[in-house]
Formats: C-alpha cells, structure tokens, sequence
C-alpha cells in the first residue's frame, strides 16, 4: 500500500527547484497535477539518485511536460532509492504555474 511522504504545491520557474531531497531506502513515485498548463507551458520534472552510498546524486530520469495535458494528473515511473536522492520541477517554456504534487513509497 503506498504511503503519502510529502505533498504539496510548488510554483514553477525557470531555476531547477527540489520537491522533496528527504528520500532514502524505499521505492518512491511522484505524481504531478498539470491541470493548470496550457499552451506553451512546458515543465520538465526530473528524478536524482547517488548509484553509491558515497556517490553524488545525479539525473536518472527527466520527463517534459507540454501544454494541457490529457489526463492531468501524471506520475514518474518508480524510481529506488537506496542511497538517497531527490525530485525537482522546472519550467522551461511559458509562465508560472501552482503544480500540485505528492511524494508516495511504495
């Protein structure tokens, strides 16, 4: 069953910004309520671990996110966590946007 590890609402800009840098030993999936984009808004949401428990956290994973979306609501794929890392959003294209989010372990 997935439990809620954080959530809230973050405003897009053009700087990488963490939503969550908490994250250790668990499977983590992110999801993101785009229902405020619109035409040439683009948000690109990224996925950061170390491979090594004295690694450096790098990018594992990045999606873009144009315009409306169609279902709204959107996740990453499952992303594990044994050494830490984080999850950060950042808008590319557009203006400013209220982007709804909830970090759950599964």
């Amino acid at each position: 069953m997935p439990t809620v590890e954080a959530s809230g609402t973050i405003t897009t800009n053009v700087t990488e910004q963490t939503l969550n840098s908490n994250i250790l030993n668990r499977t983590f999936v992110l999801w993101l309520d785009f229902s405020a984009l619109v035409g040439g808004d683009v948000v690109v949401v990224r996925a950061k671990r170390k491979v090594l428990s004295g690694g450096t956290i790098r990018n594992v994973a990045s999606q873009s996110f144009s315009g409306a979306q169609d279902p709204p609501n959107q996740s990453l794929v499952p992303v594990a966590f044994p050494y830490g890392g984080d999850f950060t959003i950042q808008r590319t294209g557009g203006v400013d946007r209220s982007i709804p989010w909830s970090l759950e372990s599964l």
